[in-house]
């Protein structure tokens, strides 16, 4: 991390062991979140909460949750977060998953269907 002070104090050029410190760094500050929350790529999204989430239908779900990096600028580091949505494949089974798909291809709506679900 010394590497890393000198870049930042002015006292050597940016070269490929200024880019591992910042690597490092940039790895440490994703340990914790990524034992906790599901992580895509380097964005954070929380488990099994209603709040950040919603139904799209055919199985689909978007999520609402934050992206964080470290990054280098001129001669400070800078703390990367933003608000990030996706959209994933909802748990559900696979039979209920490909008949919704089915009922809403077919242009029907699907509580117009009488499913009984159990």
């Amino acid at each position: 991390m010394q590497i890393l002070q000198s870049y930042l104090d002015g006292k050597c050029e940016f070269d490929t062991k200024i880019l591992e410190a910042i690597n490092f760094l940039d790895h440490l500050l994703r340990e914790t979140p990524s034992a906790n929350l599901i992580n895509i790529k380097r964005s954070y999204f929380a488990r099994n909460t209603t709040k950040d989430r919603a139904l799209l239908g055919g199985a689909v779900e978007a999520m609402k949750g934050v992206y964080q990096s470290i990054r280098a600028a001129q001669v400070l580091l800078s703390l990367l977060v933003k608000l990030v949505f996706a959209n994933k494949f909802s748990s559900a089974r696979l039979w209920w998953s490909t008949l919704t798909c089915l009922i809403l291809r077919s242009g029907t709506s699907p509580r117009s269907c009488n499913l009984v679900t159990r």
